[in-house]
């Protein structure tokens, strides 16, 4: 209600009276809250005037303030005010300057902008759009707290200002994805495969005879079979049970160090039916 009365006696002054001065101006005027999204533009309408607008540095030794700020700047005096030293890159003559200020955020990577000033439909006041970014997905800032501000200069203008009025938004940003890695030099242990699938390569891991066997009924044996694959990825083997086969003819060692795959031939009811069926093999003990 405040800032509707401070609107309307600035509109009636400058109907009324000459020109304000800059110093004048109601700078609390109404914030409208857009929450977390800035609607298409709410920045500038096609019936009021849109004011260009350019970056200006940060004073050095600006205080920090833990709350948000907006400020309009008309003068050297409001200048000196806020930054505790003399107008450096603006004539205010013909600019003025908008300065927002975030307040603390939790970490870096936040950034406070202004998104567009106007003059609104009345002529008779500003509107000036802000917006909070937060690192968004793929971001990793650092784990400290942040002060984010901005600074920027508007042409001063030819009609008379009697309030500014402040529109503020929140937005995140997303970083860039981290590069893919290169399944072909990515090394993965054994029983895992790799997969680019996801936009980085990973190593998967799968099921095998060795690591993950299955239950196989009597007279079968478990057997990693290449995968037959209707989608990539997909891992290069799947675990089977297979019927009972004879091993290549020769000889099995089953002492001291044993290969993997000749383990289950040593030993158990697969070993046994070796023996009865397939008379081209045969075993050592040696260790």
């Amino acid at each position: 209600m405040r800032s509707t009365r401070l609107l309307g006696l600035g509109i009636l002054c400058a109907l009324a009276c000459a020109a304000r001065e800059p110093g004048d101006f109601d700078d609390s005027s109404e914030v409208v809250d857009l929450g977390d999204a800035l609607p298409d533009g709410e920045a500038g309408k096609a019936d009021s005037r849109d004011l260009a607008f350019d970056l200006l540095p940060i004073p050095a030794g600006t205080p920090e303030s833990t709350a948000p700020r907006r400020r309009l700047i008309a003068s050297a005096s409001d200048w000196r005010a806020l930054f505790r030293t003399d107008p450096a890159g603006i004539d205010f003559a013909h600019e003025w300057a908008i300065y927002y200020g975030a307040g603390t955020q939790p970490t870096q990577g936040f950034s406070a902008e202004v998104r567009g000033v106007r003059i609104a439909d009345d002529f008779r006041s500003l509107v000036a759009t802000t917006a909070l970014v937060a690192p968004g997905r793929f971001c990793v800032p650092e784990a400290r707290s942040s002060t984010p501000q901005t600074l920027v200069r508007i042409a001063r203008p030819t009609t008379p200002i009697g309030a500014i009025r402040w529109i503020r938004g929140a937005e995140s940003r997303d970083c860039a994805p981290p590069a893919a890695a290169d399944c072909a030099v990515l090394h993965c242990v054994r029983g895992s495969y790799c997969s680019a699938h996801s936009g980085s390569a990973q190593c998967i891991p799968y099921a095998t005879c060795a690591l993950v066997p299955p239950s196989c009924p009597s007279g079968t044996r478990c057997q990693d079979l290449l995968a037959g694959c209707f989608r990539l990825p997909c891992p290069p083997t799947t675990p089977s049970c297979q019927p009972y086969g004879c091993p290549p003819a020769g000889t099995l060692r089953c002492g001291g160090r044993v290969l993997v795959g000749d383990l289950e031939a040593c030993h158990g009811e697969y070993h046994d039916w070796i023996v009865a069926s397939c008379p081209g093999v045969r075993f050592t003990y040696d260790s």
